[in-house]
């Protein structure tokens, strides 16, 4: 975590994920895929950890409830004997969604935008520009990378339509 402007904090999450048949066919994969990425950063001298279920769990509390004082209380074993689920935990009381852009969780009004880039490369002061912005901010990127033949498909039918 480190110091930002304005009493902010700039934290850096990665999270991955893979298709697959079943968990027990992804773990390996996704292991190794863990591995690799730990060590690409700790080449370039970026100290990273992995997070355990409950880190992650109490992350996600912090998002939903941004702004108050509301600690994450969690243990696994509550979860058996009380019937509650995880989303129990995490999950603020209140959703309130009016219209397509705006929205308010609990006494927090936010609003979420689509940044659809369709370009063939990202530069790097985009990305950096991006996490630079000082605001209480999550920014989520879903970065896939396809075939050129259907790249070129999706900006044509994207610029012109279905037509």
């Amino acid at each position: 975590m480190q110091a930002g402007n304005n009493g902010l904090y700039k934290v850096k999450y990665l999270t991955f994920g893979i298709h697959s048949d079943s968990l027990k066919t992804a773990r390996p994969r996704l292991i190794h895929l863990e591995m690799d990425i730990l060590n690409n950063f700790k080449r370039i001298g970026v100290v990273a950890r992995t997070l355990n279920g409950k880190e992650r769990l109490g992350i996600m509390h912090s998002i939903f409830h941004i702004g108050e004082d509301e600690r994450f209380h969690f243990d696994w074993n509550w979860l058996t004997s009380s019937g509650l689920s995880v989303k129990d935990f995490i999950a603020h009381s209140s959703f309130y969604f009016k219209n397509g852009r705006t929205f308010k969780i609990g006494n927090t009004y936010g609003a979420m935008s689509l940044l659809a880039i369709t370009a063939s490369d990202i530069s790097d002061q985009l990305l950096s520009d991006i996490l630079k912005m000082e605001s209480s901010q999550i920014v989520t990127m879903h970065i896939q990378t396809i075939d050129q033949n259907e790249a070129i498909y999706s900006v044509g039918w994207m610029k012109y339509g279905s037509s």
